[in-house]
């Protein structure tokens, strides 16, 4: 049996159907057109309709152009100038020279704040003054030099909960590092604690009985090591006479019953960023002012130079509120850069000085901070087309009194008259590193660090 196929009714076909409009109802013709219903045009854009996109607004634009100052009815435009001169600066009594960048076109910047280094001083310290260090302990008097702790001396490898505690009520409490700090001086330390605070209940003399407490650290130390963190102890509930005494006396060094002991003061830091920058070593390294110039001119030049720190330091600050331009905050960046001799020798008693690039931090913000140091310490400086400056990735500083500014073996406080703090040992210790983890002896390994451990072969 034959199928029969109805055939499709051609426009010519008599039986073909149109439109009320004339137009025939086949495949291709416009739809049929119902009463009550209106014909919209077709959308360009099938997602939205027809100019409903909201306009993005542009940034004003703003010239790379100097900041301008006025002057009665006139205004003046600064020019972009700066200079590295050679200051003197005190170490307790220790005087030192440095060079630093000096820029008249960055303290017009808006939003600048000039400030100064807090790891030395201007003018030579005094000692403080008899009448408030009187107790019944023998102390030193002397002009102590200042040593300035950023937020990690403090808090580095301090218990999480702990650590809150002392960032959320500062004023409650005080950081007494004592000299030596590190995971061995701790091994004893409830003999370090209780004349600690015998010696402060003395100084303040008001009935009250101070109490003092050991660092509680998160992870064990590295094998093997003295100076791990953390270092501060802690003073709870502070008199403010007793706070303005330990912090105008800096270091207190005494002795208890025929024990010397030594610590130094410090208020509890919310977020201080450390102003060290990097280390410089090798040939050109040397202590004589006009090359320590010569290299910090060199320094600041490429700087404001190399896009990738200038687009940096522009993203940094424009969240600062610094600056209109990146030529503005290139160049706030580079003020008061300061450059410091350190004498230093290595493991064969040989001459390994560095030279220690200082510099305001950028932002308070932690991550912004680290990601401006890492930055910088990634550059290869040139003094001149052939002389490098080789950065020093070891750190540098002081396991005794924790500065950054000297190594151990010359450490100023020991070396002040009627010291009766310890003495150091004449050993080359070095500080331990900055990323120190746990330590893994003993411990049972993890099923990550088993899997793909094969047997060992002879």
């Amino acid at each position: 049996m034959t199928s029969k196929r109805k055939r499709e009714n051609t426009d010519n076909s008599p039986g073909s159907k149109t439109t009320a409009n004339g137009d025939s109802g086949g495949r291709g013709s416009l739809p049929r057109t119902r009463p009550g219903l209106e014909i919209v045009a077709t959308r360009k854009d099938p997602g939205k309709e027809e100019d409903s996109r909201p306009k993005k607004k542009k940034k004003d634009y703003v010239p790379c152009q100097p900041p301008t100052i006025t002057t009665g009815q006139s205004t003046m435009k600064l020019s972009i100038e700066w200079t590295v001169e050679q200051r003197t600066i005190w170490e307790g009594e220790t005087r030192r020279q440095i060079a630093t960048v000096r820029s008249p076109f960055a303290e017009q910047v808006i939003g600048f704040k000039p400030e100064e280094n807090p790891h030395w001083s201007e003018t030579i310290p005094t000692p403080p003054a008899a009448s408030i260090l009187k107790c019944s302990m023998p102390i030193t008097q002397a002009p102590f030099p200042d040593v300035c702790f950023s937020s990690v001396t403090i808090f580095g490898n301090v218990r999480k909960e702990v650590a809150e505690e002392l960032k959320a009520h500062s004023e409650s409490y005080m950081a007494l590092i004592p000299f030596g700090a590190g995971n061995k001086i701790f091994e004893q330390a409830r003999v370090l604690t209780t004349a600690t605070a015998d010696l402060v209940s003395a100084l303040a003399n008001d009935g009250t009985q101070y109490s003092v407490a050991a660092p509680v650290q998160e992870d064990a130390p590295p094998h093997k090591a003295w100076f791990a963190r953390p270092f501060a102890m802690i003073l709870k509930d502070p008199s403010p006479s007793l706070r303005k005494t330990l912090l105008d006396t800096k270091t207190v060094a005494y002795r208890r019953n025929g024990e010397n002991f030594a610590f130094l003061s410090s208020n509890i830091p919310l977020s201080e960023n450390s102003w060290i920058v990097c280390n410089f070593k090798g040939g050109p390294v040397m202590n004589r002012p006009e090359k320590m110039t010569e290299a910090l001119t060199a320094i600041s030049r490429q700087i404001c130079q190399l896009n990738g720190l200038r687009s940096l330091a522009n993203r940094i600050l424009s969240k600062e509120g610094v600056g209109q331009s990146s030529e503005e905050r290139i160049h706030v960046a580079i003020a008061g850069l300061s450059l410091i001799y350190i004498d230093r020798r290595d493991e064969e008693d040989r001459e390994d000085p560095v030279w220690q690039l200082h510099g305001k931090p950028l932002t308070k913000l932690d991550k912004e901070h680290r990601e401006w140091l890492r930055a910088v310490r990634h550059v290869s400086f040139f003094i001149d087309s052939t002389t490098e400056l080789i950065q020093e990735r070891a750190r540098v500083g002081c396991v005794w009194c924790k500065s950054e500014l000297h190594t151990n073996l010359n450490c100023p406080l020991p070396r002040v008259k009627d010291w009766l703090g310890p003495q150091p040992p004449k050993e080359r210790l070095t500080p331990e590193p900055r990323d120190t983890s746990s330590s893994k002896e003993g411990k049972r390994a993890t099923r990550k660090e088993r899997k793909g451990k094969g047997k060992a072969r002879d």
